[in-house]
């Protein structure tokens, strides 16, 4: 069903055009970036659904790296960012949306560390988070005894987790989850989920209060059960694809190698069957002959005899 839009909002979108989407970070199964370059994973679905509802069209306009987050960003070419922490706000230049997902913390650490369910449990501890990701600067006035690492992404934060460099790692946990399971990382686990939440709102450039009235809208509409189902649906597809990758080049594997014995048996039963039968005629020719001679023995003699008698 369309969401009811006053005429001026609707001229608005028509003459608006295309709506041109900016992601800062790829960060599954929030964001992802398929092999066409098209705007995958929950962003694309939120956007997709606030598209039908909203009547506009919409495609990726992906930010250089130089130009990092909200604030750093040429909002020039950039109507729209999908997926933006509400407290990464910068007043003045973008527009924010109320938050659509949230999102609860957790702790990664090494298998045979204690769980964690707290940040204050992490006091002393070297602990990786991206910005990107996470709020770090509320964390860092929040938690002050906690030594927050900036990292470039939770998967960064994670390889710090199992090669010592880091003590533990924090982040949302579908991320955090999906990354485990989308690795088969075995030697560090989810230690506890923490106190905080990650918000996810929608941004729309300052400079068209239209256009933030038309998403303020668009978004009061999203239920947050059907937000958690596309997220859920999400994470359940990408890793059932990644898991029957893995699963079917293991099972090639194995059917190779099961293949290639049973040829090499085969071919090893066939020349053993050979050099049998070779044996079995040459006793045969042994039994009837005499050694000494080469001549036909009396079994060769009482045999045809038989033959002649039988005929």
């Amino acid at each position: 069903d369309r969401t009811p839009l006053s005429t001026e909002e609707r001229t608005f979108l028509d003459d608006k055009g295309v709506l041109q989407v900016c992601v800062e970070k790829w960060t599954p199964p929030y964001s992802i970036l398929d092999s066409k370059g098209q705007l995958g994973g929950v962003a694309a679905e939120v956007l997709n659904r606030l598209a039908q509802r909203g009547g506009f069209s919409w495609q990726l306009a992906p930010l250089e790296p130089a130009e990092g987050g909200p604030e750093g960003a040429d909002q020039r070419h950039c109507d729209v960012r999908p997926l933006t922490t509400d407290q990464a706000r910068v007043d003045g230049e973008w527009n924010f949306t109320r938050p659509y997902l949230t999102l609860p913390m957790a702790v990664v650490n090494e298998i045979e560390d204690p769980f964690a369910d707290s940040m204050t449990r992490l006091a002393g501890k070297r602990v990786g988070v991206s910005p990107a990701e996470s709020p770090i600067k509320v964390l860092s006035r929040r938690y002050p005894d906690v030594e927050l690492v900036e990292v470039g992404s939770e998967a960064e934060a994670l390889e710090g987790v199992r090669n010592g460099t880091l003590d533990a790692a924090i982040g949302t946990l579908p991320s955090l989850g999906y990354t485990l399971a989308t690795t088969a990382a075995d030697d560090i686990k989810i230690s506890g989920r923490i106190d905080e939440d990650w918000e996810a709102a929608l941004a729309t450039r300052a400079d068209e209060p239209l256009l933030a009235a038309i998403f303020d809208k668009l978004v009061a509409e999203l239920e947050q059960e059907e937000v958690q189902s596309i997220l859920n649906n999400q994470m359940l597809v990408r890793i059932e694809r990644r898991v029957d990758y893995v699963l079917l080049a293991e099972i090639a594997l194995v059917v190779l190698i099961v293949l290639a014995l049973v040829f090499y048996w085969n071919r090893k039963l066939r020349r053993l069957n050979m050099a049998l039968e070779t044996a079995n005629r040459k006793l045969q020719e042994l039994s009837v002959t005499d050694v000494l001679t080469g001549l036909a023995n009396r079994r060769q003699f009482d045999r045809r005899i038989a033959e002649a008698h039988t005929l």
